[in-house]
């Protein structure tokens, strides 16, 4: 069998999403919900990556109609990680736009609660509401309206960071170059977090996809577990654990 890059990124995102959800599982110290919600945008993106590997590999080498049922099963999947995505780019927003700082009571709860909802509502929209009022009945036509839908959320979601840049980049005027660097970085992660790379690559289909735009489309969920894995709060956690191991050597060479 021949690795394809959709496969070894596949692997790649479900290895750190496993990684993600025992650090969560293990220190409830990490459970923010900057960390909720970009973990279930990796894991749904991973999920995605797999049925689409699967796909690969079993629609061609099976008798059954395997490429249907995945087609349906990636478009679910796929719209679910863009609503997280969604939701991600709205805590951003939030953040750095309205400049909230404060807790937000049951965060988690409404952070599912918007994903889940978006999903419900669009695919309500997508597969019933707009079949219905133009009465379409075939595969490609509803495979069109799903699409239009996703379109609509990827504009959505580039909409809400280019608010985020016009509203964070006035902030780098009359800084130093040290400064500026670290607020750019900082737009750049921000970026991967929102899954702009996935509003770029939409968008380039109407133009054509390059190779670069899709190798990063099917990699971006791995550089969005590394931000996840060392962002500040990761850092936080990698410091508290270094210093505890550190202390329990000095206590056990103490007790000899």
């Amino acid at each position: 069998m021949i690795f394809t890059s959709s496969m070894i990124a596949a692997f790649l995102s479900s290895t750190l999403s496993i990684i993600l959800i025992l650090i969560w599982t293990l220190n409830p110290k990490w459970r923010s919900l900057h960390n909720y919600i970009s973990i279930n945008q990796i894991v749904m993106g991973s999920l995605h990556l797999i049925a689409i590997t699967s796909n690969d590999i079993l629609g061609a080498e099976t008798i059954f109609d395997f490429e249907y049922i995945f087609i349906l099963l990636n478009g679910y999947l796929y719209l679910a990680a863009t609503c997280w995505s969604l939701c991600a780019s709205l805590h951003a927003y939030l953040r750095l736009v309205l400049l909230y700082t404060g807790n937000i009571s049951y965060g988690k709860r409404k952070a599912t609660i918007f994903s889940i909802g978006t999903l419900v509502i669009v695919k309500c929209i997508s597969d019933f509401i707009i079949p219905f009022i133009y009465h379409l009945k075939g595969f490609n036509e509803l495979l069109g309206s799903r699409m239009m839908t996703i379109y609509v959320l990827t504009i959505v979601n580039l909409f809400l960071f280019v608010r985020i840049i016009i509203s964070v980049m006035p902030w780098c005027k009359g800084q130093e170059v040290r400064k500026k660097g670290k607020r750019v970085s900082a737009l750049v992660g921000v970026a991967v977090l929102c899954d702009i790379i996935t509003s770029v690559n939409y968008l380039e289909m109407f133009i054509g996809v390059s190779d670069i735009t899709n190798y990063l489309f099917e990699y971006r969920l791995v550089l969005i577990a590394i931000i996840v894995l060392f962002n500040r709060t990761s850092n936080d956690y990698w410091k508290a654990l270094i210093k505890r191991r550190k202390r329990r050597k000095l206590t056990q060479a103490s007790t000899f």
